[in-house]
């Protein structure tokens, strides 16, 4: 306030261009950029011979510099918030997909057991095929045997005569029907082991 009453009164160019120099100097020390750039350009664009001409243009171009390092800087806060807005981005994204991967890896491992077990079930479903066949053909060599045996009449003994042999074809009969047996029993210890295994998996699925 005082340099400006002092500018406005004195009538000498030399000491009214040190006034406002002196003006501008206390602007730009109080950080009014603008207003500091207004008075020194006022000195430097009407007293040009005036002693504070140079010092005049150098604050000016002091000025000009700093407000472009304060764009700069303002530039460069700018492009790391937004650089830490994408690497926050990227991590989610990021995090997003391991997520899908392993819920598809989840949902593929469920489809594979679930695979296995109709593979198992339908093995089972073969042997109960199987055994019931196997039982089928036990169940006939059994009936046609006891039909032979019921048509077969027991040879009169003699004191002198000795026990005749069982016929081949009784023998035949009989191997095939050990056989059939043998057969039976094995599809069946194989059935009961099958499906032991598939209730153990059910009971291990459910327990997840």
């Amino acid at each position: 306030v005082l340099f400006s009453a002092y500018a406005d009164r004195v009538a000498d160019g030399g000491r009214k261009s040190a006034a406002l120099y002196w003006m501008g100097e206390c602007l730009y020390s109080l950080g009014r950029l603008d207003s500091a750039r207004s008075i020194f350009t006022t000195v430097v664009e009407k007293y040009p011979q005036s002693a504070k001409f140079e010092a005049s243009s150098y604050r000016i171009a002091l000025i000009d510099q700093k407000k472009i390092e304060n764009e700069l800087l303002k530039l460069l806060k700018w492009s790391h918030e937004e650089s830490l807005k994408t690497v926050e981005e990227y991590q989610r994204r990021e995090r997003t997909y391991e997520q899908a991967i392993i819920a598809y890896q989840k949902r593929i491992a469920e489809m594979l057991k679930d695979t296995r077990l109709a593979d198992l079930e339908q093995s089972n479903g073969d042997l109960k095929k199987q055994l019931a066949e196997t039982q089928a053909q036990l169940a006939k060599a059994n009936a046609d045997l006891a039909a032979q045996q019921a048509q077969q009449k027991p040879p009169e003994l003699t004191p002198a005569a000795a026990v005749p042999a069982a016929p081949v074809t009784d023998a035949a009969k009989m191997e095939k029907l050990l056989v059939l047996k043998a057969a039976a029993l094995d599809l069946k210890n194989q059935l009961l082991n099958r499906l032991g295994a598939t209730d153990s998996n059910a009971s291990q699925e459910a327990g997840k």
